[in-house]
């Protein structure tokens, strides 16, 4: 089956998408003339596309017909002799629609005919897409595929993203693998494991990005969390916020996500929200630092895995803080316990030897 995930431009990746399932119907249906018709039409806008960039004007490219276009396809390596030789069969595909009565009738089609015409579609976008691959890298599209494949794919994250354009990654992250995501959990025969692996190789290809691309994702989210409904604003919060990547927000952005996010912190949300929460402690303000640590407080009083993963978060992020705001959480974890109050004094930031303050030095 032909796959047109190497095509870059969205709107012309669906239309061939289009065109090749009709053309599937059509040879089931046995209309030999349509399946033919679509075959050259496919052929030419998959080669137009291919040699875009590749020297020619684009407004001749989008004149010429299917032989010169196979002409150059050959001339600028994209298609070996077999194709060439293949693509015959349908380079008069434009005669059977032709309203002269001359060039219409100077070609006809049978079942032979149409099948090889269908064949050819298969052989040439491999065969694009297979250059397409050595020349530009990956596309969002086909990085998607190949991570979706399974857990084994992610430790290959870094080398594939070293074949991958960063604009393409940067669509991969803001388009591409959210619309995939939000897709599989309306998709009912999408299992929660399937889900859950598009989450984690999202956040697989961030973490391996470049801090351009990280910047640029980030800012993206805050643009949905500006814009978009909230329903829209809940669903990404909770799939693909995390509080480390704040810091590629300005000060503005941060407050604005923030507000929003800790807003919903509470003991009965946390199970699904603290993994949001990781590497928030540079970031809250004291008043932030206090409520939050009588949330996971809260939950450390309770029994079982929830009071062990809110203390696993308070520590942690009790250590990233500033002084102030350690200061804040220090206060109410006095009225917890005395344990509590240890456990922080051990996540106290230690003072590098030979350095004084002021004060010491005066």
């Amino acid at each position: 089956m032909a796959d047109f995930n190497f095509i870059i431009i969205p709107e012309l990746r669906q239309c061939l998408e289009s065109d090749y399932r009709e053309l599937r119907a059509c040879l089931k249906a046995e209309a030999w003339k349509a399946v033919h018709v679509l075959a050259g039409s496919i052929v030419e806008a998959v080669l137009i596309d291919a040699l875009g960039g590749s020297g020619v004007d684009q407004s001749k490219l989008d004149a010429m017909e299917l032989a010169p276009l196979v002409t150059l396809a050959k001339d600028k390596g994209i298609l070996p002799d077999e194709s060439i030789e293949l693509s015959t069969v349908i380079r008069k595909y434009r005669n059977l629609i032709h309203p002269g009565r001359v060039k219409r009738l100077e070609k006809s089609v049978d079942r032979s005919g149409a099948i090889v015409a269908a064949e050819v579609v298969e052989i040439i976008t491999k065969q694009v897409a297979k250059r397409k691959q050595e020349t530009y890298g990956f596309t969002a599209e086909q990085l998607l595929e190949r991570l979706r494949g399974g857990s084994s794919a992610l430790p290959l994250v870094g080398h594939l993203l070293q074949e991958t354009p960063k604009a393409e990654i940067e669509r991969l992250l803001i388009d591409v693998l959210p619309t995939a995501y939000f897709h599989a959990l309306a998709d009912l025969d999408s299992t929660p494991e399937e889900d859950d692996h598009l989450v984690r190789c999202y956040s697989a290809v961030f973490d391996a990005s470049d801090t351009d691309i990280k910047t640029a994702v980030s800012r993206s989210l805050y643009d949905v969390y500006r814009n978009e409904p909230e329903s829209t604003v809940l669903s990404y919060e909770d799939s693909f916020f995390r509080a480390s990547d704040l810091k590629y927000l300005s000060e503005n952005e941060r407050q604005f996500i923030k507000a929003h996010f800790l807003a919903r912190v509470s003991v009965d949300k946390l199970p699904t929200l603290l993994w949001n929460l990781v590497g928030i402690g540079p970031f809250l303000t004291p008043k932030e630092a206090g409520d939050l640590s009588i949330t996971l407080l809260r939950a450390m009083s309770s029994k079982g895995k929830l009071s062990k993963d809110a203390e696993t978060r308070l520590m942690a992020e009790y250590a990233l803080m500033t002084a102030e705001s350690r200061l804040e959480v220090r206060s109410y974890a006095e009225w917890s316990s005395e344990d509590v109050v240890a456990k922080l004094n051990e996540r106290e930031p230690k003072e590098k030897p030979g350095l004084q303050t002021e004060a010491e030095g005066a």
